[in-house]
């Protein structure tokens, strides 16, 4: 199978070409942020007409804008717009600047499926005229990870109503592209099953491979994939413990030993992190036999995995291992072997950029569409770090933490890229692809 992504793509494209923005002239960039603005006249404000000060399409230009230059709350959101007035008063027309308790009212009014609906389909319209641009093609196959996040200081101990849990956030990444396609709120941890099953459901999963961990490896799950023409990689452990000791069973030492260099092997190895880390896949085809005993329930199923990994620390020489196991609707063990790789993007690409580079994991919002909602636009804001970062051709790209301290640094300059991303039109007018220069030495 054949997967790839924007990433990809970009940087194939900049070992032949350089990718820069003409400058922008300031009646055109105004244009450029009315057009933004636009992008959120679809979501319904519920507010009493006559109360209204601030349209809604504006304030959530302005909470993604201040999170895009280094704000994590309501309070700093006010703050930003107070030291950035002349700039507030040309792009929104207006002196006053809401109040912090205006920016968490918002979000927590704003309808968050609607609101993820938009700011997906804006990143993906971006992604597409950048393919344009750069004359490639949309990827072939698709990877979905499906995995939850606790935020972390959303709970509260003693309330008016009792103890308050910290909110639970259920998101579907597609890892190749970098961009969270679904961010759901949950009430609880084991609630990510159903919702996660119902969400499933609604989608088109053609050329897609879904992974997830083992809580989600459910028959029902399984069932709803390859009903919706997708494929399937789950991690298996003590939930199914019937299914997790009979694929232990299988792969014995004889059998790992046997399938060692055979085409259902895959091995490599990188220095990564500090330590030496060496990866070994072994893939084992289901008989017909075996469907018919313990897997006979999954739909599709065609295989499980055996995955070891091997570590060896630089500096103390510090050996580790850890085996897993895998249940999957795959073939091949090298397409296997890239998701189960390619998985733990959700966590150190998305999750951990969230909590380190936006602040998530110190959000002190409590309600639970807030929280949804302010996870959303700061998705937003990771995937045009993202996108940017990866255009800047430099032997040390800038990290996303530097990147979001340049927009507080330098606004309106860095302003102008991530905005003019977000317009299609300006972004294939500005946007200039040249064929590098070759330098011949004799």
């Amino acid at each position: 199978m054949e997967f790839t992504g924007i990433r990809m793509q970009i940087g194939e494209v900049l070992k032949t070409h350089n990718i820069e923005f003409k400058e922008v002239s300031p009646s055109a960039i105004k244009k450029v942020y009315m057009k933004v603005i636009k992008i959120f006249d679809d979501i319904p404000d519920i507010r009493e007409k006559t109360k209204i000060v601030y349209t809604l399409d504006s304030l959530i230009l302005m909470i993604f804008l201040a999170t895009l230059c280094g704000s994590d709350a309501c309070t700093e959101y006010e703050i930003f717009w107070k030291h950035n007035h002349k700039l507030y008063k040309k792009i929104f027309g207006m002196e006053l600047i809401p109040s912090h308790d205006t920016f968490r009212r918002i979000l927590g009014l704003i309808d968050s499926e609607i609101l993820n609906t938009i700011i997906v389909s804006a990143i993906e319209s971006s992604d597409a005229t950048l393919r344009k641009v750069m004359k490639v093609p949309k990827p072939k196959m698709v990877h979905i990870c499906v995995d939850g996040k606790e935020e972390r200081s959303t709970g509260r101990e003693d309330t008016m109503h009792g103890e308050q849990k910290r909110r639970q956030i259920l998101n579907f990444y597609e890892c190749n592209n970098e961009t969270c396609l679904r961010t759901d709120p949950i009430d609880e941890k084991t609630n990510e099953i159903p919702h996660a099953q119902k969400i499933l459901s609604g989608m088109d999963l053609r050329n897609t491979v879904i992974s997830a961990d083992a809580l989600h490896t459910q028959v029902k799950t399984a069932g709803i994939i390859a009903d919706k023409k997708g494929d399937y990689l789950f991690g298996l452990k003590g939930n199914q413990k019937t299914l997790y000791e009979t694929t232990i069973s299988i792969f014995s030492e004889e059998r790992l030993k046997n399938l060692h260099g055979t085409k259902d092997y895959c091995y490599n190895k990188e220095i990564a992190h500090g330590q030496l880390e060496e990866r070994e896949y072994y893939l084992y085809l289901l008989t017909p036999s075996l469907k018919k005993t313990v897997f006979a329930d999954w739909k599709k199923v065609n295989a499980v995995v055996y995955y070891k990994k091997h570590t060896i620390k630089n500096l103390s020489g510090e050996e580790n291992e850890e085996i897993r196991y895998y249940l999957t609707s795959l073939k091949d063990v090298n397409d296997a072997a890239l998701i189960i790789r390619n998985h733990w993007s959700v966590e150190n690409k998305l999750h951990w950029n969230l909590d380190t580079v936006l602040g998530e994991d110190m959000m002190a919002l409590t309600d639970k569409t807030a929280v949804a909602n302010k996870s959303i636009i700061n998705k937003m804001c990771l995937a045009l770090y993202s996108r940017i970062q990866q255009m800047t051709e430099k032997k040390e790209r800038i990290s996303k933490r530097s990147m979001r301290k340049g927009f507080g640094w330098a606004f309106e300059d860095m302003m102008k890229q991530a905005l003019i991303m977000l317009d299609p039109a300006a972004l294939k007018k500005c946007l200039t692809i040249t064929t590098k220069k070759l330098n011949f030495r004799f």
